[in-house]
């Protein structure tokens, strides 16, 4: 299955997700895209030192912004907010979800941790990790 995880700049909460889904389910394609990325970003240190601080293996990451080609390919593809799900729904019909509402079947969005400390990464990436633990029992 073709997964992509969708948040604003790609620099953040998509590629921790990206990363974390890639180490607990390897049978899956994982990628990330940005709404609003500009391609070739670096992820942000923190984000990388969230992974690292939680032993979550990852790879050198560079931003991208979604494509028409993108979502042709995903088989899913699952947002980090209500709005980035908005800025897409005309062109995923009946495959795109808010990751709150795919893996935990509820509302809410995770917080864009871009500008915060170490800590306030950590605590992105241990909500995602929530989910994407949920997510997993759901693609079984």
């Amino acid at each position: 299955m073709n997964i992509i995880f969708v948040c604003t700049g790609n620099t953040c909460r998509s590629p921790m997700a990206e990363a974390y889904a890639s180490y607990i389910m390897p049978k899956h394609n994982f990628s990330s895209r940005g709404i609003m990325a500009y391609d070739g970003m670096p992820m942000s240190a923190n984000a990388e030192t969230a992974l690292t601080t939680l032993n979550i293996p990852h790879r050198e990451h560079f931003s991208k912004s979604i494509t028409k080609e993108d979502i042709e390919k995903a088989d899913l593809i699952l947002t980090m907010s209500s709005s980035h799900k908005r800025a897409l729904e005309g062109f995923a019909e009946g495959k795109i979800f808010t990751l709150k509402e795919y893996a935990l079947g509820e509302r809410g969005d995770i917080a864009d941790p871009f500008g915060g400390d170490e800590q306030t990464y950590i605590n992105c990436l241990e909500e995602i990790i929530g989910c994407i633990d949920s997510l997993k029992e759901r693609l079984k």
